[in-house]
């Protein structure tokens, strides 16, 4: 009876070390996926960081040229109506 199960032990083992070596090369894949899903993660939420700055600073400089241009056009409507004014001696 060892005869016959001498052979299968032999392909069991080979069978086994095979499967062993594949887990191993597996488990290595899904740890170089995680890196590379990390720095993903890392990487947006600095997208999204430096979005959120980019759009602070867009509204900053949208009030202020809004506020330059008020400021602008109230002293061209009062040249104007310095226009229309006589003047006094």
């Amino acid at each position: 009876m060892s005869t016959v199960t001498a052979p299968f032990a032999a392909l069991t083992d080979a069978l086994r070390k095979g499967m062993t070596d594949h887990a191993a090369r597996m488990q290595a894949v899904v740890d170089e996926y995680a890196k590379a899903e990390a720095m993903g993660v890392a990487n947006a939420r600095t997208m999204a960081e430096e979005s959120a700055k980019l759009t602070q600073e867009t509204i900053t400089y949208a009030t202020k040229m809004s506020a330059e241009w008020r400021k602008a056009w109230f002293e061209g409507a009062q040249r104007a109506m310095a226009l229309f004014q006589t003047p006094s001696n």
